[in-house]
Parts: structure tokens; sequence; C-alpha cells
């Protein structure tokens, strides 16, 4: 579990098609449009990657070398994830806003 060349990948995953497939549920009631712009600029996980510590806390208090290993994995795709989507959503709010809002 050392390599973290997966995180990445995972991260962009999570952004470009994850989101926008839970985002759906919208869609009916805002366009395609807003639709787009939510689910491009929307939630970027804090409560996900602030409940993605458990299996590493609980590993560690019920001494499971497997749950602490996997909750290390969940843990850093997790953070992974909000890092690059507040970084990449705060590049291009402003363009997603004029060409989707505007």
């Amino acid at each position: 579990m050392g390599d973290d060349s997966y995180l990445a990948p995972v991260a962009l995953f999570v952004i470009f098609v994850a989101r926008p497939l839970a985002s759906l549920v919208v869609l009916p009631f805002t366009g395609f449009k807003r639709f787009l712009f939510i689910s491009l600029e929307g939630p970027k996980g804090a409560v996900a990657a602030s409940m993605a510590i458990l299996p590493v806390v609980l590993g560690r208090v019920y001494n499971s070398p497997e749950m602490i290993a996997w909750g290390e994995l969940i843990l850093s795709a997790g953070l992974m994830t909000v890092l690059l989507s507040m970084l990449l959503e705060s590049a291009w709010v402003s363009l997603l806003r004029e060409r989707l809002l505007d």
C-alpha cells in the first residue's frame, strides 16, 4: 500500500463521474445547465473526509491490522478527493458560472 499513484485517478473519477451521477436526482428540478453546475461545483466532501478516519480509529481500537490498512487507503483517497475538488472547483467556478448560469 506504499504506492499512492492511484489516488489522483480515484479522486478525478469521484469528481467527474460519481458526483454527477449522485446529483442526477436534482435534474428534473433544475434543468441540465444548473444540474451540471451543481454536480461540478457541488459539495466538496468534508463530511465524507471526516468520516474516512473511522476505519483507522476502529482498527486501532480493536487491534485489526486489516481495518487499519484499508482505513488508511480510504482516508487517503477521501482526502485526495476533497483536496482536488477544492483546487479544481475554485479554479473554474467563475467560468462555470458565466457559461452555465448567466
